[in-house]
């Protein structure tokens, strides 16, 4: 009975209580270590900048990922709730207002948040002010501030989770908690705040590629005019042989090349035998695991003599999917500070929500229209202003005076095609134009 006793309380406090770790802690930190020891911490950072920086197919790879990101439609959707549709508009227009109302826009704000996918991980510190937005005093952001990952000088913990970060600066180091900062994280695994940056997995490719594309500028500087070969003069002294070593390793394919020798010395080349390896098939190579590491490999078809256009279209999907996804954990984060943000300002924050669409795929407008009247016409949907005020959202119409759904249907048709009578069309109620 005695212990039956002990074993409830325990089963009670089950569901609540932590007993493990994450592993991440200021003395113990090894989900966060690299096995390759140039690609932990600071040292990572400094490499992925080189590769972004000094790499064509790295850089092209980064901006066909964060591109559909770019140039998609970002706006807030509002949650309709039964009889709360003007405080609904009201709080869903300050979030936009606020988004858009920092100290840099929220397009160039977006943009560096796409950085966390070069490096795993980049912060934002949240400044709020004071503003005035309708007639009201409110609090707003003043900016997310950058704190770039090259500052970043050590994580701080607390029971194996992060709680914030110390970051070096002119006049020593700050340290900053977590909920001033927007921690955006690409492939988090157990909560490991500096992620894995999209670039990790192409970093193998690089540095062949690196090698590769090295060993091609030798082989056509060196090897384009032969390897030399230099006859020494009779009864030549040392003074000569470092002279002809000189020489020989100067010997360059340029326009200014030319060779200055000794009396008695001679100078010819011995053409290497064999076909040269073709390097170049190799840096194609490294080229396409590169665009295959962000799933573009639709980026390489053309360029040899396979692929087809179905191949392109289910690779294109499956990339749109992936962008997708990258979206999700922007929105996450945002949304979650957007929540706060409402708060603050006693608004209820269960009314908006920060979304996007139209990010790289292209509309079917014909598509969307068939299944819009196919929809209507059996009322599965209704022709009402907020559905028309959706299709002229997404496909970039203008509005105008009225909506067309509020009109009928002779106000709908042109001005010189509309029925001199109103005759309701036969099925309808809301009345139609002669036959």
């Amino acid at each position: 009975m005695a212990d039956e006793e002990k074993v409830v309380p325990m089963a009670e406090r089950r569901p609540f209580r932590e007993i493990g770790r994450t592993g991440n802690s200021e003395y113990q930190a090894l989900v966060m270590e690299d096995y390759n020891p140039d690609m932990r911490g600071g040292l990572a950072i400094e490499m992925y900048d080189k590769m972004r920086r000094n790499d064509a197919k790295v850089r092209a790879s980064l901006r066909i990922v964060k591109a559909p990101l770019l140039s998609g439609q970002w706006y807030i959707d509002q949650h309709q709730h039964e009889g709360s549709v003007e405080e609904g508009n009201r709080v869903a227009d300050f979030a936009w207002w606020a988004l858009n109302n920092m100290k840099r826009g929220f397009t160039k704000t977006l943009s560096e948040i796409l950085s966390f996918l070069d490096f795993g991980f980049y912060p934002f510190e949240v400044v709020y002010e004071f503003g005035e937005w309708e007639g009201e005093r409110v609090v707003k952001w003043k900016k997310w501030g950058t704190r770039h990952p090259k500052t970043l000088q050590e994580w701080l913990w607390d029971k194996g989770e992060v709680a914030g970060l110390k970051q070096s600066i002119e006049s020593g180091s700050v340290d900053i908690p977590l909920d001033k900062l927007l921690l955006f994280t690409f492939d988090e695994e157990a909560s490991n705040p500096e992620g894995m940056s999209l670039l990790r997995s192409a970093y193998k490719n690089w540095f062949f590629k690196e090698k590769l594309e090295k060993v091609d500028g030798i082989q056509k500087e060196r090897h384009g005019i032969g390897v030399p070969d230099i006859l020494l003069p009779p009864n030549y002294t040392d003074d000569d042989v470092k002279f002809a070593q000189e020489l020989g390793k100067n010997l360059r394919t340029n326009e200014k090349s030319f060779i200055l020798r000794r009396p008695g010395m001679e100078v010819s080349f011995v053409q290497i035998s064999g076909s040269p390896v073709d390097v170049l098939a190799s840096v194609g190579y490294h080229d396409l695991m590169i665009a295959a590491n962000v799933l573009a490999q639709f980026l390489n078809l053309g360029s040899s003599d396979t692929g087809s256009r179905a191949i392109s279209e289910s690779q294109q999907e499956m990339f749109s999917r992936a962008v997708r996804y990258i979206s999700d954990l922007v929105r996450d984060v945002i949304n979650r500070e957007l929540k706060h943000l409402l708060r603050m300002n006693d608004m209820d924050d269960s009314f908006v929500e920060l979304k996007v669409r139209r990010i790289g795929e292209a509309a079917d407008w014909r598509a969307l229209s068939v299944a819009l009247r196919n929809l209507v016409e059996p009322g599965m949907l209704t022709a009402e202003p907020n559905l028309e005020h959706f299709i002229r959202e997404i496909m970039d119409l203008p509005h105008g005076e009225s909506m067309a759904t509020e009109r009928g249907w002779e106000d709908r048709l042109p001005k010189g095609k509309r029925a001199e009578e109103d005759e309701p069309r036969e099925g309808s109620k809301t009345g139609g134009p002669k036959d």
